[in-house]
């Protein structure tokens, strides 16, 4: 090898050094936080059964009392620190979220909750519905999460749900809709 072939390897060998570098220290967490904008996927569970199907729009009479349940399909694993689900539309005809009822599971901590009586549960004064609980959310596994609704006027209604991470905020990646007639 020549000295010329020699000065060009030590370059290229540096180069490479100095991107993984780069990578490692910068790359890195600049890609998790912008996958972390949009960390999962929700869906609408229809039924009870375990191979129910899903949807991302459903429908609920006025005027009424009943029970959503949604599921969260994460896309990469995060640690969830806060739940927060709200109604979108006016303030006075838009649906209410009074309390979490959690029909997935039969017995134990998650199977009811709401702001009264629940540590951890309270409304904001858009009345979104936060839950603290820290949880891991793992990629490629469905968790569920249940609604009490009580529905005023009918309209079309988007539901949001976010996520409070150690990596900042991230939200649904597709939108839900509650259709009330």
């Amino acid at each position: 090898m020549t000295s010329g072939q020699v000065a060009t390897l030590q370059i290229g060998l540096s180069l490479l050094v100095l991107l993984v570098l780069l990578w490692v220290n910068f790359g890195r967490n600049r890609l998790r936080h912008y996958r972390m904008r949009r960390p999962f996927d929700v869906y609408f569970k229809l039924g009870a059964d375990a191979d129910a199907p899903t949807a991302t729009e459903i429908s609920v009479p006025a005027h009424s009392t009943e029970q959503i349940d949604i599921r969260i399909a994460p896309k990469l694993h995060f640690v969830q620190n806060e739940i927060i689900v709200g109604i979108g539309g006016d303030v006075e005809s838009r649906p209410r979220l009074v309390a979490m009822n959690n029909p997935f599971v039969k017995r134990g901590k998650g199977t009811k909750g709401s702001p009264e009586d629940t540590g951890g549960h309270y409304t904001d004064y858009n009345d979104n519905y936060h839950i603290q609980e820290r949880v891991d959310r793992t990629r490629g596994n469905k968790y569920a999460l249940g609604f009490i609704v009580e529905t005023r006027d009918p309209g079309a209604y988007p539901l949001t749900v976010k996520a409070m991470t150690d990596d900042g905020e991230g939200k649904a990646a597709n939108q839900l809709i509650v259709r009330v007639k």
